[in-house]
């Protein structure tokens, strides 16, 4: 272990000399700043001054202790990150992640993580206005905002979160004012085009929030409550393909019911078997009705008609009569079949879902369950401050 030398020893009661003092302490600092000198050697630094709670964060200067300074393996916990916390409320130097408005002032090292300074964006005057960035990286449906150091084109305020709408190049965008998201793949459709007119000046800055902005002066965090997270399947910049949609940092789909709906089941084929449909004792009611019969009207009468007068007698002989058939029969009637009737069917197929049609589907129109098991835990997210 390397040690300094004492230059002045000084003795009780002795008158101390000034310029002694001064040379100690200059001899101090000499050792102190000595190239390749460890103040700290091993065992230099005993249990009682790590004791629990000892090194507080008033000892500990800010930004003093840097990655760069902590030995291999040991990682500092980046601004930004969300964890699981089994407790009830945030521990100190994090926030919960519910979706809250904070200080950019107060958390300005949370702010400047998960809120990305795009740079530089000009917008041309036109409905809609087209903005302009250097590949820009944004993908419809992101959440973005723009300071100025001049004025805002009209039709755009500074400060005010807006979606991108359509991307027609890697440098151009245009932005609109509502976003609506398909909860059962995460897709995002932008409407309300922002159109500019008017006049502009001074340098805009176009920013990316992905959980939002309330003001000027504040930014969202995450809101986690009720949700899980999902990495975006275009992640590092190239699509995986394994979810639909899902591109947005930030956005929130899923549902915990959901109704299927026709184009979401698969051809189908309900087979019937063999079976019977048994019919009991029952009526069928005649009411008033009308049996018309045609011939040769060989009768005053009118209700007399001839059936034909091609009949043979015993003898041989054609003799004409008459049938007398009333020409309206208005009364009523009823036919009681002797019993049941059974009709067997022989092995029907009926019902293609492809176009669903079957008349005895009972359909209430619940959703079913999309949860797996869970445990519920705090979601919360590290501030550093």
């Amino acid at each position: 272990m390397t040690t300094a030398a004492v230059t002045n020893a000084f003795v009780a009661g002795n008158t101390i000399i000034a310029s002694q003092v001064n040379q100690n302490f200059a001899d101090v600092l000499t050792f102190l700043n000595t190239t390749g000198v460890n103040v700290f050697q091993p065992a230099s630094i005993t249990a009682p001054a790590l004791a629990f709670d000892a090194v507080t964060t008033n000892a500990i200067l800010d930004q003093n202790i840097t990655q760069g300074k902590l030995a291999a393996g040991v990682i500092a916990m980046p601004v930004g990150s969300v964890l699981d916390h089994a407790g009830r409320s945030a521990p100190p130097l994090f926030l919960l992640a519910a979706g809250q408005a904070v200080s950019r002032t107060t958390y300005a090292a949370l702010f400047a993580a998960i809120v990305d300074t795009l740079g530089v964006v000009t917008v041309t005057l036109a409905s809609p206005g087209v903005w302009t960035r250097v590949a820009h990286g944004l993908v419809i449906g992101d959440p973005v905002f723009v300071t100025t150091t001049g004025i805002l084109p009209t039709g755009v305020s500074a400060n005010t979160t807006y979606f991108v709408m359509t991307t027609p190049t890697v440098d151009t965008f245009t932005l609109g004012t509502t976003r609506t998201v398909t909860l059962s793949t995460g897709v995002a459709v932008v409407s309300v085009a922002v159109n500019t007119s008017v006049s502009q000046s001074g340098v805009h800055t176009l920013m990316a929030a992905p959980h939002g902005i309330t003001n000027s002066t504040t930014f969202n965090v995450p809101d986690y409550r009720g949700r899980r997270s999902i990495a975006p399947d275009n992640m590092g910049g190239s699509v995986a393909g394994r979810t639909t949609g899902n591109a947005n940092i930030g956005i929130g789909a899923g549902e915990q019911f959901h109704s299927l709906v026709t184009a979401e089941l698969s051809n189908h084929v309900h087979s019937v078997g063999p079976h019977a449909h048994t019919m009991g004792n029952h009526v069928h009611d005649l009411s008033g009705h009308t049996h018309v019969y045609g011939g040769i009207n060989t009768g005053t009468d009118s209700g007399n008609y001839s059936g034909g007068n091609l009949i043979q007698n015993g003898a041989g002989q054609q003799k004409t009569h008459f049938h007398f058939i009333p020409s309206t029969n208005t009364g009523g009637g009823s036919t009681n079949s002797g019993g049941p009737t059974n009709n067997n069917t022989d092995n029907s197929t009926a019902f293609n879902s492809a176009s669903p049609s079957d008349p005895g589907a009972v359909v209430n129109g619940a959703g079913h369950n999309n949860m797996s098991p869970y445990l519920t835990a705090l979601k919360i997210i590290f501030a550093g401050v």
